[in-house]
């Protein structure tokens, strides 16, 4: 929406924006009775289309003789660059540190890692997606695996 504010009235736009198209805004608030406030000052802006990044699917592990197998699919997204896997003694995410290294590959893909020298017990898995900004998806996970 574009506002010129020194139109009497003031006029607006409304309607698709472009991505990467600069665009002039000021925008003022109004109160649930109606009155209006002051226009803010004239910002420029630059919208950026972006796509959407899911989390990983489809996570599983099952354990072993000091080892995991983990596995999971690759977000469907073509914002996807890469994805983290992490474990952790605990159910707390905030314990997970970084497993192995990170992990390229198509959407949709499914990943299998092996996570060995395990000590026996429950050690807890979650998935993560990043784009090419490093901006993360959501966390998929937990899940358990038994090590014996």
């Amino acid at each position: 929406m574009s506002i010129d504010p020194d139109a009497s009235p003031p006029s607006a736009r409304t309607g698709p924006v472009s991505s990467g198209v600069e665009y002039e805004v000021r925008v003022r608030a109004r109160t649930f009775t109606g009155r209006s406030g002051n226009w803010s000052p004239v910002a420029t802006i630059t919208p950026i289309a972006g796509v959407f990044l899911g989390a990983p699917t489809s996570l599983a592990a099952s354990g072993g003789s000091g080892l995991a197998d983990i596995s999971f699919s690759m977000p469907t997204s073509s914002a996807l660059d890469y994805a983290r896997l992490f474990g952790s003694d605990t159910s707390d995410f905030g314990d997970a540190v970084q497993v192995g290294s990170d992990i390229t590959g198509a959407p949709g893909t499914q990943v299998t890692r092996q996570e060995t020298g395990l000590s026996a017990g429950t050690r807890y898995y979650w998935a993560q997606a990043f784009d090419s900004d490093d901006n993360g998806s959501g966390v998929t996970g937990p899940v358990a695996a038994t090590i014996t």
